[in-house]
């Protein structure tokens, strides 16, 4: 019915597509090339991470390239709920151009978040001292990513295990929250207070009595909770950047008294995955929760 070519004066590989809303799609792979042809941004160094987004007769609406000053190579994209993408590949750069750090080794597992039009909201490498690749990435049933790939490293930097021989499997399993959330948030509302983060970038969520449901939910949230100690308490709600979006409750709660609060969701606020945080007497708890409306 028709053929389209994409591309700029030197190589560029395609390695995913996603359906998108509209009959629109979205083709992703990784650019040398520089700012000719169909590619609106020269590379930031050797290969770049690049997406294109097309309409149903293949007409580009805009492309974005992601990378620092060595080479990237993304292999898959995920396709998120609220309609935020999460690009992932390899990359060998040290923290230059959109890549916030360096690389553990030769090469890492490299993932972007970005939101429906391409714009980046925080990025995260893992590895080891040696060469990691990352293939694929699988959303959990609890909404978490598995980062799929190999690795060559053996115990050091992010890699808890020693390989048994030149590479191995690797799995990462990752929070869908970005760690720092402070830094997603800034300018946009509230900033989500950090939360305690072991070494694979998992907020950490051993929550005894901390509980939220219906999840997912539609018309009504209920969170009950029994607070450790007497203190200030405070039930916020927060969305998948790290921003506030609600607060339940705030005042004053007694140590080993059940508390039970309802919130009923405005008809504005997007489908999705949202975090409840309950914080008191210095220490937050949190659970995951699923808006469908």
């Amino acid at each position: 019915m028709w053929d389209k070519r994409y591309g700029g004066s030197r190589d560029d590989h395609l390695y995913s597509i996603s359906n998108l809303p509209n009959n629109e799609y979205l083709i992703a792979g990784f650019s040398s090339s520089g700012k000719d042809g169909d590619k609106s941004q020269a590379s930031q160094g050797g290969k770049d991470f690049w997406m294109v987004k097309v309409n149903s007769s293949g007409t580009k609406l805009w492309d974005k390239r992601l990378g620092g000053s060595g080479d990237e190579e993304l292999r898959t994209v995920v396709r998120n709920s609220d309609g935020s993408l999460l690009l992932a590949g390899k990359s060998s750069s040290n923290a230059s151009g959109d890549k916030s750090q360096s690389s553990q080794g030769n090469s890492d597992f490299w993932v972007v978040k970005t939101s429906s039009d391409g714009t980046k909201q925080w990025d995260r490498r893992f590895g080891g001292s040696g060469a990691e690749e990352l293939r694929n990435v699988l959303v959990t049933a609890d909404s978490d990513y598995l980062l799929c790939g190999r690795s060559e490293s053996g115990i050091s930097g992010d890699k808890t295990q020693n390989s048994y021989g030149n590479s191995d499997y690797w799995l990462i399993k990752m929070d869908a929250i970005m760690p720092n959330a402070n830094s997603v948030a800034q300018n946009t509302g509230a900033a989500m207070p950090a939360a305690p983060v072991n070494k694979l970038g998992q907020i950490e969520n051993a929550v005894v009595g901390l509980t939220a449901y219906p999840n997912p939910f539609a018309d009504q949230l209920t969170v009950s909770f029994v607070p450790e100690q007497s203190g200030p308490v405070q039930v916020q709600l927060y969305n998948g950047l790290g921003r506030q979006v609600a607060t339940l409750y705030q005042g004053e709660a007694v140590a080993g008294k059940h508390y039970t609060y309802t919130w009923q969701p405005s008809g504005q606020m997007s489908s999705g995955m949202y975090i409840v945080r309950v914080t008191t007497a210095g220490k937050s708890y949190q659970q995951k929760v699923i808006l469908q409306q």
